[in-house]
């Protein structure tokens, strides 16, 4: 008979070593769709955490809204409060206090048992495009007089008389006395910055930090340079603070004096000068940059569509000659080509001065928002919204003239939809410079 269907062992172990590879295959195979499996239900569950989060923020500011509507707390005060959507599961505690000329909101978030993230935003008025002037003129019955040269494209707020070169009324742009009201509501609530101000004075004095999540420096020399990639930092310097050729972010500084040239890309910042500040090179800029005395922006280009630079000026009267003035604070715009909003808030002590307080030159291109809270003399391509108190000109032979514009060209922006983001003024609906 024959041997057929007999196994030795040899035959035996081979089969044996095929199983178990055939085993350990499916094994890995096993082991890799398990690890993919809770690879994915781990991410799916961290989307599913971060959704929660970003729904978790969206609620904490919309109840600041609420709370501001209701009870105007978007100003100098500081608030704390805690509010649980889901007993002891879900919730936030929001902390609210002003940064520069805007409100931090700092949310903390509950998510179950993740207590630790804090969301940071930073938040100031809003006005859509079409609501806001060409030019806007504060003072009541001011006459406005274009010269040759000059043209408004867009919307002018004012209700005094409108005349062109020759008295003849122009007619590029609408006049619309009846909207002339509105102007003081778009100016900025200078208790909001003076408030922030007065906190900075006293960290200054104290050596304090203003930021406490920052890793803080302080430099007592008369010149302090920062150069390079910087982040989540903040600096005091007793002297003037020189930013040259940076790229900073989460960066908070507070210096007697301020200059900026070269190259600089700054985003959720907060620069702050005790006196003056001078902007050369090229920025570009997200946040704010803050004066007390003096802001010179004579950089070549400015990039700060969302920024914010911001000079709270204080015009002291001068007790010689009653309801005349010794401030030299003044905003001066110099940059070829520009963008974002510029504030001269006017801090007034004593009578309101007649003086300039708001210059820009002639070959300069800026699109954005000017605000002044005095007088402003306006040369130059302006695209947007500027608000002053009232217009100034001087001659050639440098004498002064109210109501007049020379060698101006303002329009609107094209885009009337658009929502462009101003320092709070306690009306509208907030909006958010920042988030982190």
């Amino acid at each position: 008979m024959g041997s057929a269907g007999t196994s030795t062992p040899e035959r035996r172990g081979v089969a044996l070593i095929f199983v178990l590879g055939i085993l350990i295959l499916l094994g890995f195979l096993v082991t890799g769709v398990m690890l993919q499996v809770r690879g994915t239900d781990s991410l799916s569950h961290r989307d599913h955490l971060e959704a929660q989060r970003e729904a978790l923020l969206e609620s904490a500011l919309s109840y600041c809204r609420m709370r501001w509507k209701a009870d105007s707390l978007l100003g100098p005060e500081e608030w704390s409060e805690m509010v649980w959507l889901e007993p002891h599961r879900a919730g936030f505690r929001v902390n609210v206090r002003p940064w520069g000329a805007l409100v931090r909101v700092d949310a903390r978030l509950f998510v179950g048992r993740d207590t630790d993230l804090v969301r940071t935003v930073v938040v100031g008025g809003s006005a859509r495009g079409d609501s806001m002037p060409c030019l806007g003129i504060l003072d009541g019955g001011q006459n406005l007089q274009i010269l040759q040269g000059s043209s408004l494209r867009g919307t002018y707020w004012g209700n005094g008389s409108v005349s062109g070169s020759f008295g003849g009324t122009s007619s590029q742009f609408a006049a619309r006395p009846d909207l002339w009201s509105p102007n003081p509501a778009l100016m900025p609530r200078t208790d909001v910055v003076e408030a922030w101000w007065t906190g900075a004075d006293h960290a200054w004095y104290l050596g304090a930090p203003i930021d406490s999540g920052l890793s803080f420096s302080r430099w007592s020399t008369d010149t302090c340079d920062v150069t390079g990639d910087v982040r989540d930092a903040e600096f005091r310097c007793d002297g003037v603070l020189r930013i040259r050729d940076a790229k900073l972010l989460h960066v908070v500084s507070l210096s007697r004096r301020l200059l900026v040239e070269g190259k600089v890309e700054a985003k959720d910042v907060l620069f702050a000068s005790r006196t003056n500040l001078l902007i050369r090179g090229d920025l570009h800029l997200e946040g704010q940059i803050l004066s007390k005395d003096s802001l010179l922006l004579l950089a070549d280009t400015v990039d700060a569509r969302g920024g914010l630079f911001h000079l709270l000026g204080a015009a002291h009267p001068n007790p010689a000659f009653p309801g005349d003035s010794i401030s030299s604070s003044i905003v001066r715009i110099g940059t070829r080509r520009g963008t974002g909003t510029v504030v001269y808030a006017g801090r007034h002590q004593g009578s309101s001065s007649r003086q300039m307080h708001f210059l820009s030159d002639s070959a300069m291109t800026w699109k954005g928002v000017w605000i002044c809270r005095g007088g402003a003399e306006i040369r130059g391509k302006v695209q947007g919204s500027v608000l002053a108190q009232f217009l100034l000109y001087h001659d050639q032979k440098g004498v002064p003239w109210e109501g007049r514009l020379d060698q101006a060209n303002l329009s609107s922006v094209a885009d009337s939809t658009m929502v462009i983001a101003i320092p709070w003024t306690g009306r509208g609906e907030p909006a958010s410079w920042s988030v982190r």
